[in-house]
């Protein structure tokens, strides 16, 4: 609704959403064009790349012609109507994707029971914040499942809890430490001319890094990730990563892990 009152285009990042779904609707579906990535982390992958959606025909050959060094669709291979890349997927990428999405349905189902187990028998556990289910979410894409630990529990750096769960043999990870405000590549863009004359430092009223965004710099110092390759060992398998969370957790607990 706000972009129809301002005449902009909605573009969904649904990088990591394959297979999902908002209330009977596919991400990646419901804005003017949406757009998913096959880098070598997400549920459907050929290491690098990624793909545009769109009913749009203007969005769709614009995004054509920047991904395709801007040549005009349609046009002579060497006559480039704007400026563009090189974002060309490759055959071999393409051939593998191809066989990739013949599983995809399967392993999607072996990661959403997996993720269903894991939210049933971590929910009880003490100190562990487990997200609430949310009936909007009609198909979940599975790509990570996301645990808290309660800092009332737990208030020291969650990195000797990661480390511990690692060693059990979970790949536990431990996702977003520095918050993007915080990361150093705001310095380098506020540096940067605008191109109106002024250093992007000059636009804004502070910097990025000096925002107190509590809330963000909770969340980094909280969440363990469980990612998707570890979900693809199905169901059954789950009960290997309650236990390491159980026996972690519990020796944490007795205060047994400390930041050495």
């Amino acid at each position: 609704d706000i972009a129809n009152r301002h005449g902009l285009r909605v573009v969904e990042d649904a990088c990591q959403a394959w297979g999902a779904e908002w209330r009977g609707q596919r991400v990646g579906a419901i804005g003017d064009a949406g757009t998913f990535s096959f880098q070598s982390s997400k549920n459907f992958a050929s290491g690098e790349g990624g793909i545009i959606l769109t009913n749009d025909e203007a969005v769709f050959q614009a995004a054509w012609s920047y991904h395709n060094c801007g040549r005009k669709l349609g046009g002579e291979w060497y006559q480039h109507a704007t400026a563009g890349f090189n974002y060309r997927l490759s055959e071999f990428q393409a051939a593998v994707l191809l066989a990739g999405l013949k599983r995809l349905p399967e392993q999607q189902r072996t990661r959403q029971a997996a993720l269903a187990r894991l939210q049933k028998d971590l929910a009880g556990f003490e100190g562990l914040l487990v997200p609430d289910e949310d009936e909007r979410v009609t198909s979940h894409a599975c790509h990570i499942f996301m645990v808290r630990l309660d800092r009332a529990v737990y208030p020291g750096d969650k990195m000797p809890i990661i480390r511990a769960l690692q060693a059990e043999g979970l790949p536990a990870h431990p996702g977003y430490t520095v918050p993007l405000h915080k990361q150093d590549f705001w310095g380098w863009f506020a540096e940067r001319p605008t191109g109106g004359g002024n250093l992007w430092k000059d636009v804004f009223p502070k910097a990025y890094s000096d925002y107190d965004l509590p809330v963000c710099d909770e969340l980094c110092a909280s969440t363990i990730w469980v990612k998707q390759d570890v979900l693809l060992s199905g169901a059954d398998e789950m009960g290997d990563v309650v236990a390491a969370f159980d026996k972690v957790l519990s020796a944490a607990r007795r205060g047994e892990i400390s930041a050495d």
